[in-house]
């Protein structure tokens, strides 16, 4: 499978490590998509957490937040606006689903790795391929349920504390 030498700087140090051996001179581009992430992400991360501490306000006020979630009540805080708000929220969501997306990409091809090498549970039928595009489908499937059935014991998890 060939993937695009640029797309790696969007999965992560980590999604890069664990997709080295899908790309074309790995030893080249795996430590500058590293690198490029990890200044990327660190420097962005830095100036996110200041931007938040100046404009934190009260914390028990964002504790009680009616949305039940802190972040969006700081959103609004600072913007005054629920359209405003709105869309910061729809940013943080589609971020956390694109690193979702990253994560299973990495997850998925290290699980593979295992089964391929006959390491993991069903490996024969975990290490297929799917033709069409080249991608560990089988084991994409199973990651996205564990991941599905994780999030449901945590969401259960909460209910009972209500």
């Amino acid at each position: 499978m060939r993937l695009n030498k640029r797309m790696l700087t969007t999965l992560s140090y980590d999604a890069a490590a664990h997709m080295a051996e899908e790309l074309p001179d790995p030893s080249r581009y795996v430590p500058i998509a590293m690198m490029g992430s990890i200044t990327i992400n660190g420097v962005t991360g830095f100036i996110y957490c200041i931007v938040l501490l100046f404009s934190l306000g009260d914390l028990t006020v964002l504790l009680a937040s009616p949305t039940g979630f802190p972040f969006i009540q700081l959103f609004y805080n600072v913007s005054n606006s629920y359209a405003a708000a709105s869309i910061l929220t729809i940013i943080v969501s589609l971020i956390a689903t694109a690193a979702n997306a990253a994560g299973l990409t990495s997850t998925s091809r290290t699980a593979w790795a295992f089964a391929r090498d006959g390491a993991f549970p069903f490996s024969k039928f975990f290490a297929h391929i799917g033709h069409d595009h080249q991608v560990p489908v089988r084991m994409c499937v199973l990651l996205s349920v564990l991941q599905m059935l994780l999030g449901l014991v945590s969401k259960v998890e909460g209910i009972s504390h209500i």
